[in-house]
């Protein structure tokens, strides 16, 4: 297969791209602060959404939910986020290590160490799970977060990472994001059973591990920042930024989904002395960043008289507008509470729900199709965070 690019106008590029957003940059209606106020529909154990707007909005309101109000809303739609099922974990080990302490007094800290350090039940039905990645599990913190590649949909995604929306059904796992076109929730087995793209029956595959593929932009394993004590000793806490972007192998449909986010957590020092999320330390984190970055496109087409050189043409991610509830570059004094469960992330431009479908138009004489060529890249990224509460250290740089 042959593949060339060319200039085009920015003014046709850029409504082009806009076209293709209209479906999923609806604006957002006012958030709501009660899980009573949040509507969604659940079957078979899958969060149903009518369109990408509808589920921008759930995620935005339940994301601003405390983890009482997460758990009410789960009950009541008989449904088990994986941000409920994190909350779940971080309070049963909580809970665990309080009834230690409230038993055995000030005898608890002689306890053999196999019951100090014993995991809940619900922290390893997680584990086994695979809902979680454990960074370290010592006698000096516990420290872990979801596994999925996409933790800013946690809340509306079932344990097993499946969510619908419209037509389309979406597994998010670990390094791997799976799409399945016209499906709904009893198709789950497609998707669970799908190993490599089937453009022809409408199975896609975005994965990070494909290393191989030029089409793959990470840069969130660097990016990881070291805990930081927080001036009072029994406190700490940390952020990191992540972003990766990718687009499908089968330049016929070259669709690309990138996610940008920022994950921070907070951590308190428990009686024994280790390092652990609790509900006795709950700061807020300001924000103050800036990015910028591009993506670039190109024709492909297997006819034999198309040109052999191409000219590139890229485009800014300013051309993307912005989905519901995401972040945009300038961030500029953005306040995020860690209430919830110190332990979340949120969206950052051009982050996006779904997927951008190639640009919809095609380039004659030559039979070619627009498709994405390389995913989106975040470049002269800067970002410097803050705790603005109950910190007297409270500096987090981007360094």
């Amino acid at each position: 297969m042959k593949s060339f690019k060319l200039f085009l106008n920015v003014l046709f590029t850029l409504f082009i791209l806009n076209s293709c957003n209209d479906e999923i940059n609806e604006q957002p209606s006012t958030p709501s602060n009660t899980s009573n106020e949040l509507v969604v529909e659940v079957k078979n154990g899958i969060m149903v959404f009518d369109d990408y707007p509808s589920m921008q909005r759930a995620t935005y309101n339940l994301g601003i939910l405390n983890k009482e109000q997460i758990q009410n809303f789960n009950q009541k739609n008989n449904f088990n986020s994986q941000q409920n099922i994190l909350n779940n974990v971080i309070q049963e080990e909580e809970n665990y290590y309080n009834s230690l302490v409230k038993g055995y007094g000030s005898e608890a800290k002689s306890l053999d160490k196999s019951i100090i350090f014993k995991r809940t039940e619900a922290y390893e039905k997680a584990l086994k799970k695979g809902l979680i990645t454990v960074e370290e599990d010592s006698e000096n913190a516990h420290v872990y977060h979801l596994s999925c590649i996409d933790p800013t949909l946690s809340n509306v995604l079932n344990e097993d990472g499946f969510v619908q929306v419209g037509q389309e059904l979406w597994q998010y796992k670990k390094d791997i994001i799976k799409l399945c076109k016209n499906c709904g929730p009893e198709d789950k087995s497609k998707l669970e059973e799908l190993r490599k793209t089937n453009d022809e029956r409408g199975l896609y595959i975005f994965d990070k591990n494909n290393t191989n593929s030029r089409l793959n932009f990470d840069w969130s394993s660097d990016q990881t920042k070291p805990f930081k004590v927080t001036g009072n000793s029994s406190r700490r806490a940390r952020w990191r930024y992540t972003g990766y972007s990718l687009v499908t192998s089968n330049c016929q449909s070259c669709l690309m989904t990138t996610k940008f986010f920022v994950h921070f957590e907070a951590m308190w020092k428990n009686y024994f002395g280790s390092w652990v999320y609790n509900s006795v330390f709950t700061p807020t984190f300001r924000w103050d960043g800036t990015w910028s970055g591009n993506a670039v496109y190109t024709y492909c087409t297997t006819d034999p008289l198309a040109p052999a050189t191409y000219i590139p043409f890229t485009f800014p991610i300013s051309s993307f507008t912005v989905p519901t509830g995401v972040t945009n570059t300038p961030m500029v004094n953005r306040t995020f509470a860690g209430g919830n469960n110190n332990n979340t992330s949120i969206m950052f431009h051009p982050h996006s729900n779904g997927y951008w479908p190639n640009p919809p138009s095609s380039y004659g004489p030559y039979n070619a199709t627009k498709c994405w060529e390389d995913a989106v890249k975040i470049f002269n990224i800067a970002i410097d965070g803050k705790l603005i509460n109950d910190c007297t250290s409270c500096d987090l740089p981007d360094n």
